[in-house]
């Protein structure tokens, strides 16, 4: 069995040190769903929770960094609802 590359073994890598909004933010980047902490979450998802989190106040940043991915996707929705 050949040993795997470099690359290989980077393109497989989940990278575990980016926060929850980094993800979403890579989301966007990229323009492709992807999983956020076992959570798919879709383009549209993911561009809303980083807009909101972007309008929000420092003390308010933090506390929606600290929800879990589905709270905060739903949090996110129904404060653009309004």
């Amino acid at each position: 069995m050949s040993k795997p590359t470099e690359n290989h073994k980077n393109h497989d890598r989940t990278d575990y040190s980016l926060s929850t909004v980094d993800k979403l933010r890579k989301i966007v980047r990229k323009k492709q769903a992807n999983r956020v902490d076992g959570v798919l979450i879709d383009l549209y998802s993911a561009s809303l929770v980083v807009q909101v989190y972007d309008a929000l106040n420092d003390s308010n940043k933090s506390k929606l960094a600290a929800l879990p991915v589905r709270k905060m996707v739903n949090i996110c929705f129904e404060v653009a609802a309004k």
